[in-house]
């Protein structure tokens, strides 16, 4: 209880201030009111979707997904929505003669490569970018692809095993769903029904699993995440129910965790998919995805039993008359609503608007937001869908996805979009202005050392460091830190756990950023 109470107390002190806009509103200062359309101008294709989405350390909105029906692409945009010209932001493949390109340079590869697609895409501490999805090979089938570009776009011939920044999987028909970076710089790749353990270096960890494989037992369907003392928790679908899975660091099950380690939610349908999940504080896990025609959520105790207080019996549903609701993504926000993003529908029919839904923690729709907790932003005749959803620094909402879009002659496509709405939560000019002072840290998770970086100038000598801990217990404070713009923090003997580290000037909390702390 004390947790919940602190994190409560800390979210109204951080956001004393809020916007005046209504929660869901889109944000009209970003791109054309709101939504920026891209198709990237590649050859004729009319096939473009945004997969992934995050904020970069210095403002910038990064995305991963397909561009023209067959190359894999990766852009970055400015904080207003326009293109980020200034690096390579895209870069395909081409299957001509068997030949990659990136970024306009293009290299001999020694596998015939037809076409790629991104699903998900992850940021090291160094800025480089890591990225997940498949491409076609013809032998016989498709394959996973770990991909690591520099900051720059280029791509990064320290990595993988052709000297081309990629890695691919040895399994045929697989699929890169999701992509977690652990403390150390190795890689985890959920790909269909495994969990694939890499080296920094873009090579398989032996050590990981058997042979750098952990195969959970279920269909692998979302993102995998890591929890504070290095175990991993990954979700999926199996026989109609929600599935979850829990493994030691090194890839073997925890039979502490559900039965044997894996744990089940009875969706009572035959469609039942988990999408998404997020860590909550305390431990437990929240799980998004569909269940039949309905958007379902569904709340594990840390121990894999469901929160039978959470929704009805464990499992919120969304439903709408008629209509089919998919849940594709989620994020939490500071204040621990849920957002999550997905598409509404007619069932048989290619006609979908955007979605997206907050929920309040107790699993129920927070009304606040949009009509009844629920926002749907039509964009064509056809299909308009979201596939991921990120908070930003500020407290706005980015999404990405795509609309339909007439292509003429050429009949009806998609266009690759990015989206801003507002929260609620959203600082406001005036304090906006305040904050000079900003906050960086990494590696997070960590499980050696906290890099603390300093931004800007702040406004008083008062100036200090605080970190406060999950129990609302300070852990340390650092005096007068405006002499320096960067520390290094030793964690190694702390607890595991998520920690909040705060910049003050005087008695008032001007920025936070929050790690976690892996257990050695």
């Amino acid at each position: 209880m004390k947790a919940k109470i602190f994190y409560l107390l800390f979210s109204i002190n951080l956001f004393a201030n809020i916007g005046t806009a209504q929660p869901g509103a889109l944000d009209i200062g970003f791109g054309e009111n709101g939504i920026v359309h891209r198709s990237f101008e590649y050859p004729s294709s009319k096939t473009y979707s945004g997969q992934a989405i995050l904020e970069t350390p210095d403002g910038k909105i990064l995305t991963a997904g397909i561009s023209g029906g067959d190359n894999g692409l990766v852009a970055r945009f400015n904080t207003d929505g326009s293109t980020d010209t200034l690096s390579p932001a895209l870069f395909w493949f081409s299957h001509e003669g068997g030949v990659l390109i990136f970024g306009g340079a293009s290299y001999a590869g020694e596998i015939p490569i037809e076409d790629a697609f991104f699903y998900d895409i992850a940021l090291q501490p160094d800025g480089k970018m890591v990225s997940v999805g498949y491409v076609n090979t013809n032998e016989p089938a498709q394959r996973y692809i770990l991909l690591r570009q520099n900051a720059d776009g280029d791509y990064d011939p320290t990595f993988g095993e052709h000297g081309h920044g990629f890695s691919l999987g040895s399994n045929y028909g697989g699929s890169g769903r999701s992509v977690a970076i652990q403390p150390d710089g190795k890689i985890l790749v959920g790909d269909n029904n495994t969990v694939v353990g890499y080296l920094s270096n873009g090579h398989i960890d032996t050590a990981f699993a058997t042979n750098g494989k952990f195969f959970p037992g279920f269909g692998v369907s979302a993102n995998v995440i890591l929890l504070p003392d290095g175990k991993i928790v990954v979700a999926g679908f199996t026989m109609g129910a929600f599935a979850l899975a829990r493994a030691n660091s090194n890839g073997t099950l925890d039979n502490g965790f559900g039965t044997n380690g894996v744990a089940l939610a009875d969706i009572a349908s035959s469609i039942a998919n988990i999408k998404s999940l997020e860590l909550l504080l305390n431990g437990d896990i929240i799980a998004i995805g569909q269940s039949g025609g309905k958007l379902a959520v569904a709340k594990f105790k840390s121990n894999g039993q469901l929160d039978m207080d959470y929704g009805m019996d464990g499992v919120a549903h969304v439903e709408l008359t008629g209509k089919l609701l998919v849940g594709t993504s989620s994020t939490l926000q500071s204040d621990g609503k849920l957002l999550v993003a997905g598409y509404v529908g007619t069932s048989g029919q290619n006609v979908d608007d955007l979605l997206l839904a907050r929920f309040i923690t107790e699993g129920v729709l927070d009304d606040s937001f949009g009509d009844g907790g629920l926002v749907i932003t039509d964009q064509s005749p056809k299909s308009d869908r979201l596939n991921d959803v990120a908070m930003q620094e500020d407290g706005k909402i980015i999404v990405t996805g795509y609309a339909g879009k007439d292509y003429g002659a050429n009949g009806w496509g998609t266009e690759f979009i990015v989206a801003r709405y507002l929260s609620g939560l959203e600082v406001d000019a005036k304090e906006e202005a305040t904050i000079t002072q900003k906050l960086t840290v990494g590696p997070n998770p960590t499980s050696d050392f906290l890099n603390i970086k300093l931004l800007g100038q702040a406004s008083s000598p008062e100036a200090t460091l605080r970190i406060i801990n999950l129990d609302g217990r300070l852990q340390k404070i650092i005096v007068r830190p405006v002499t320096q713009s960067s520390f290094t923090l030793p964690v190694s003997d702390w607890a595991a756990g998520m920690y909040f580290l705060q910049y003050m000037e005087g008695s008032e909390v001007m920025a936070v950023e929050k790690f976690v702390v892996l257990k050695k």
